[in-house]
């Protein structure tokens, strides 16, 4: 019989490292050219992580899934300044600060929201916890007053743009990197959206 998979808004403090290793494990690729070793990255994740902007999917003891995301002035990954000091030192720091604002995606408008980060653990998926993690956070959208759903996908990512154009998100914009695409991993980030029923 297969575990019954629980969704909830909010992370029990817990799975805090749980959620660290599955965010690595999704972008580490990413993150992993600017921030190294692993080990300082995934203790950077544990404390940088909003996990009240999020929704996870859990299987008893374990994490098998989480979307988070952001509202105006309100962001899941927060890699600031001083999160990042705290780990990794001034210099390096004030680098991968400064690349990250420049990367970050900008100019929500009121009534949109971001979906910032989103992973099913790897042994999980295709059991419809990604679909029922989105289901869960577009019902809550609508209740907030979200009428849009903003998402950004990396060029290379043709698998997650599949899954997003059958969730109904449509792209609307592509963004160039130019000179940041080595430190970034990728050259261009497309823009999907999804209207919400209010």
């Amino acid at each position: 019989m297969k575990d019954k998979v629980n969704l909830v808004k909010g992370l029990p403090a817990r799975y805090r490292k749980q959620l660290a290793q599955t965010y690595y494990d999704a972008f580490g690729s990413k993150i992993g050219i600017m921030l190294k070793p692993q080990s300082k990255t995934i203790k950077l994740l544990a404390s940088a992580l909003n996990t009240d902007n999020g929704f996870y999917a859990l299987k008893g003891p374990r994490l098998v899934g989480f979307l988070g995301f952001e509202s105006k002035g309100n962001a899941y990954s927060d890699f600031n300044y001083r999160n990042l000091k705290q780990v990794f030192g001034f210099w390096k720091a004030a680098l991968v600060s400064v690349i990250w604002q420049l990367a970050a995606y900008r100019g929500l408008k009121p009534g949109q929201v971001l979906i910032d980060a989103f992973a099913v653990v790897e042994d999980q998926r295709s059991q419809g916890i990604g679909t029922a993690l989105f289901e869960a956070f577009l019902d809550y959208a609508g209740q907030c007053g979200y009428g849009e759903v903003l998402l950004e996908v990396i060029n290379t990512n043709t698998r997650a743009r599949k899954l997003y154009e059958g969730l109904g998100f449509k792209p609307v914009k592509v963004r160039k990197y130019f000179g940041l695409s080595p430190l970034l991993g990728f050259s261009s980030s497309i823009t999907m959206s999804r209207k919400v029923q209010l």
